[in-house]
């Protein structure tokens, strides 16, 4: 009968260790959005206020979107130097 006990005990704490690694993997998962999320904001942002933007760009008609890092620069340039 102890050899039953002792088998339950381990399942127990099995299930406890498979709810906390899904629960650290659901935590993991969901916050890597909001990171990068937060993280091209700052990258849009950056640009925006960049020497380069503000001093060449300024009268252009530029969108700036960062996703996952990647930037792209759309629009319509005032003069064709400025695409470089």
């Amino acid at each position: 009968m102890k050899h039953f006990g002792r088998n339950k005990e381990v399942q127990i704490k099995a299930m406890y260790c498979v709810v906390l690694i899904v629960a650290v993997i659901t935590l993991l998962v969901t916050s890597v959005p909001v990171h990068a999320s937060k993280m091209d904001s700052r990258i849009e942002l950056s640009a925006k206020q960049s020497y380069v933007f503000k001093t060449y760009l300024q009268g252009d008609d530029i969108k700036i979107e960062s996703r996952d890092g990647a930037v792209t620069l759309t629009g319509i340039v005032a003069e064709n130097f400025h695409k470089s």
